[in-house]
């Protein structure tokens, strides 16, 4: 029996209507990657369909947006926000270590999703990136955790400028260390720029903090050397943040000083410009504190004296040597008149016979230079100055 005319011109046009109607976005499974927040909503990655996906609530509705991220071919290995939330950023991957001739880029999308990405070349499956407070840079480079399944060079990175279209891929030139987190010591002020004057002359200094060392790097020029600093693998100092004291009336030379994860000494780097237009190299000084420090501050108010023959005190001497290795004690020494602070006095030599170098270091003196083949840039490393000697340190 043959269903009445009229009901078959209906299901005719329900099948119909059915097949012209688009695809349901949300059919078959809807696996994202962690929600980003942004100041405009929530932003995902959906890898499965290859799309940034923006949800911008405002009153009582909801805009929902959608934007084309890498192909077939490609995968999203990670995606975060800027730190002044304006702008998502999403690193695609080859989807197998199979493809060929597939470049990773990252992404940096608007937080509205409206408009065009800017897409960089950055030539490395990065698993981290590190955005500067001034919000002009990201810094991709390979976190300590080995999550990378693609092969790579562990020491290389990528200076992505926020600010336009530019990308810099540099090799970091040190001692062979795992890289475990990127600093900009010299950044205060969340979204303003401020340099280290180093001899009068401006640097936006990236510490790349690895085991057992430190690499500086000039982000506005990454031609310059780059200053490796070797702490102390025998001593087990393992960098784990750093805190920059500016240059000041007391102390022409700013310095930066390094916590170690463990160990009872604090490295303190005193920058120098090299005065040749080559960079600027650092002074190594090993501060003991006694027990493993959890943090550390730096005061300066107008209750700390200013320079004077009678309260200066005496200039660390500076030794050039090849990671030397030395013994250190610590007394206590009433501070400065007018400063309320700790005051530590090291005291420390070199072991006898010829200092022996790290066996993954250069053997150079600080004044050599190294250039690195594998780099893609025209960077060069300088093994930093060591001074061991004793001489009296306020922390203040």
């Amino acid at each position: 029996m043959q269903p009445p005319l009229r009901l078959r011109s209906c299901l005719t046009l329900a099948l119909l209507a059915g097949a012209c109607a688009p695809p349901d976005p949300y059919e078959g499974s809807f696996e994202l990657l962690p929600p980003v927040t942004t100041r405009d909503g929530l932003v995902w990655v959906d890898p499965a369909r290859d799309e940034v996906v923006f949800v911008l609530p405002k009153a009582e509705s909801v805009t929902t947006r959608r934007a084309a991220v890498g192909d077939e071919h490609t995968v999203v290995a990670w995606s975060a926000a800027t730190r002044d939330q304006n702008s998502v950023l999403a690193l695609t991957i080859p989807a197998s270590a199979k493809e060929e001739d597939i470049d990773e880029q990252l992404y940096r999308f608007p937080a509205d999703g409206k408009g065009d990405p800017v897409v960089y070349d950055v030539q490395a499956p990065f698993t981290a990136a590190a955005l500067s407070p001034d919000h002009r840079r990201a810094i991709l480079y390979f976190g300590g955790d080995g999550s990378s399944e693609q092969l790579h060079n562990a020491n290389q990175i990528a200076i992505v400028d926020l600010e336009g279209k530019g990308v810099e891929n540099v090799t970091l030139n040190g001692f062979g260390g795992t890289l475990k987190s990127v600093e900009f010591p010299g950044q205060i002020v969340e979204g303003e720029q401020t340099p280290i004057l180093i001899g009068g002359v401006a640097h936006d200094i990236a510490a790349f903090l690895a085991d057992s060392e430190v690499v500086l790097m000039d982000l506005d020029d990454p031609a310059l050397d780059q200053v490796a600093v070797p702490l102390g693998s025998d001593i087990g100092f393992s960098p784990r943040t750093t805190l920059l004291r500016p240059g000041n009336g007391l102390f022409a030379d700013p310095a930066l000083f390094v916590l170690s994860a463990q160990g009872s000494e604090v490295g303190m780097l005193t920058l120098i410009d090299e005065g040749d237009g080559s960079g600027f190299t650092a002074q190594i000084s090993l501060i003991p504190v006694g027990q493993t420090s959890s943090d550390f501050i730096f005061y300066d108010s107008a209750s700390v004296p200013t320079s004077s023959p009678s309260t200066r005190p005496p200039a660390p001497s500076c030794s050039p040597t090849s990671a030397p290795r030395a013994a250190s004690s610590s007394r206590s020494a009433a501070p400065p008149s007018g400063c309320s602070c700790a005051t530590s006095t090291a005291a420390s030599r070199s072991s006898p016979g010829p200092a022996t170098a790290p066996s993954s270091a250069p053997s150079t003196s600080a004044a050599s230079r190294t250039a690195s083949a594998a780099s893609p840039s025209t960077s060069r490393s300088r093994p930093a100055s060591t001074s061991w000697s004793s001489s009296t340190t306020t922390a203040c």
